[in-house]
């Protein structure tokens, strides 16, 4: 048993059960002043003093044999030994606190550590392995600051009052590396129990929760209070220049070589299962905005290559949505355009709604209802330019029949002096171009030399020639097909040649030419007699009808 300090008598009459007795060496000593510890011989009795009239815990270290006694830092007993002081946050003098820090202690003081300047030290550090079993019903602590009741005045601040606050002041010629001011890491070292339900880990948390009204009265100017579950903010002082990136926030994501994931998000946005109530003038998933007098933002959304790569796999979709309803997909109506609403390549939506269609300089252009089965187009009295073609659309509401012009030839093309079929003109409709109940409408004309050679002109859809005419001695031809789309890869055709002096030329027939790859539709001219020149076309187009 150790040597007893105090004995401190609880019964009237005092009875030996009712004498509590404490141990020297296993307790803080409780001394009334400086003088006390002065005038005493504490040697083997205790390892830590408190004294009452300082308010101070002191050690007793054995290893000082200089420092000398100025009733403050450092006490020396009657006996020489040295009592340095120590700050545990000023425990009250009815509770002595264990000198090794054992057990659990409470302070009433700030608690203040500080590790030697100059030294990369840490000054607080906790290691713990938790096991057993929490009896929480709901989230279990391993480590807490709980600030309850606070009812403080602090209207003066021009920021906010803070539970935890880590300031972290760096900076000078001799710093290197990042600075991270608070991290939190979790890891999964192994898997967890196969019963375990909540196989969600977190890194870091932030909740926010509204358990009274702050005083509104309505829903416009007499809103009351804002939640947030998080705030970041990235600030640059006034005149600081050239820094590299000013970022309220980054969330990076690995997925290492190796392993899989059902679920890969960058940033995942969800109602809560009681989440009932819309805001009454904001309700969205994702807001962007400026406070007033800031410069504005450049993009409101970016998909590039700020960081390396341009972020969308090869095979990937920019922005997609699943199935669902909605009332719009995007809603630009309220914004004053200066340029275009919508641009991708070879399209555009104008500030008023104009579209236009092909690039500028360039014959490109198409607005294609392929895929359609249904529908109707309104038209307004309309009429306009299209290339070097006027179009002009009276006033209709229903099915439209829409031409598109697919090739225009208006130049010169002759026989050379061969007798053997000769391309004139062609044209290649592209794979998947033609849909059932199309039509493709072939027109070439031309003239012939002024001898009496042989000459037979003809039309080809595909491979196949859907035949022409003969014309003779200088004379005027004209060939016209109409090839009708009856199914996937059939078709039916009609065709007419003239040539002056002659009578007309009339064919009709099936072809079965694959439309999921291309068509080559063609003009051909052939010479009875080797004569350059015997055959000329002048014009080759080629319509597609709807």
């Amino acid at each position: 048993m150790g040597i007893i300090d105090n004995v401190y008598p609880t019964g009237v009459p005092v009875q030996k059960s009712n004498v509590i007795a404490d141990d020297k060496t296993g307790k803080r000593r409780n001394m009334a002043a400086v003088d006390d510890v002065r005038n005493s011989d504490l040697s083997g009795q205790t390892a830590g003093i408190y004294v009452r009239a300082v308010q101070q815990f002191y050690d007793l270290d054995t290893t000082d044999t200089t420092t000398p006694d100025d009733g403050d830092s450092c006490i020396i007993d009657y006996a020489g030994n040295r009592f340095k002081k120590i700050d545990l946050g000023g425990g009250s003098i009815d509770k002595a606190a264990n000198y090794d820090w054992t057990g659990q202690h409470t302070f009433t003081k700030v608690l203040e550590v500080n590790p030697a300047i100059g030294t990369t030290d840490q000054g607080f550090a906790i290691v713990q392995e938790p096991s057993g079993t929490s009896t929480s019903s709901a989230y279990h602590a391993y480590n807490s600051i709980a600030v309850d009741n606070d009812d403080a005045d602090t209207d003066g601040l021009t920021g906010a009052n803070i539970a935890f606050s880590v300031t972290h002041n760096f900076g000078g010629s001799n710093t290197k590396g990042a600075r991270i001011g608070n991290y939190t890491r979790v890891n999964l070292t192994a898997p967890t129990n196969s019963s375990n339900l909540a196989k969600e880990y977190v890194g870091v948390s932030g909740y926010c929760v509204a358990l009274s009204d702050d005083g509104g009265t309505d829903l416009t100017t007499g809103a009351r209070g804002s939640i947030f579950g998080a705030n970041f903010v990235a600030s640059v002082a006034p005149s600081i220049p050239n820094l590299f990136g000013v970022i309220g926030g980054e969330v990076n994501i690995l997925l290492r070589a190796g392993s899989s994931s059902q679920r890969k998000i960058g940033w995942q946005i969800v109602a809560g299962a009681d989440d009932a109530v819309q805001g009454s003038t904001w309700d969205a998933a994702l807001s962007i905005s400026s406070q007033t007098g800031a410069v504005g933002w450049k993009d409101g959304i970016v998909f590039g290559n700020a960081n390396g790569q341009f972020p969308m796999n090869s095979n990937g979709t920019i922005l997609r949505a699943t199935s669902g309803n909605a009332t719009r997909g995007i809603d630009f109506n309220s914004v004053t355009f200066s340029g275009t609403a919508f641009r991708s390549p070879g399209f555009n939506v104008g500030p008023t709604g104009n579209v236009n269609l092909g690039n500028s300089g360039s014959a490109v252009g198409a607005a294609s209802f392929a895929n359609a089965t249904s529908g109707a187009v309104t038209l307004q009295p309309v009429t306009g330019a299209l290339g070097s073609s006027i179009l002009s659309l009276p006033a209709k509401t229903g099915v439209v029949s829409v031409r598109q012009d697919a090739h225009k030839n208006l130049g010169s093309a002759a026989t050379t002096a061969v007798t053997t079929l000769e391309d004139l003109m062609t044209y290649t409709i592209p794979a998947n171009t033609l849909r059932t109940n199309q039509r493709v409408r072939i027109i070439a004309w031309g003239t012939t030399a002024a001898n009496a050679n042989a000459k037979t002109v003809r039309l080809h859809f595909g491979g196949t020639s859907i035949g022409g005419t003969l014309p003779t001695n200088a004379t005027p031809w004209r060939l016209e097909g109409n090839v009708y789309i009856t199914g996937s890869n059939t078709q039916k055709y009609e065709r007419t040649g003239a040539a002056q002096g002659i009578a007309m030329s009339v064919a009709n027939g099936s072809l079965t030419e694959t439309d999921t790859s291309n068509i080559v539709v063609k003009v051909s001219g052939q010479n009875g007699t080797a004569s350059a020149g015997d055959i000329t076309c002048l014009g080759f187009t080629v319509e597609i009808l709807d």
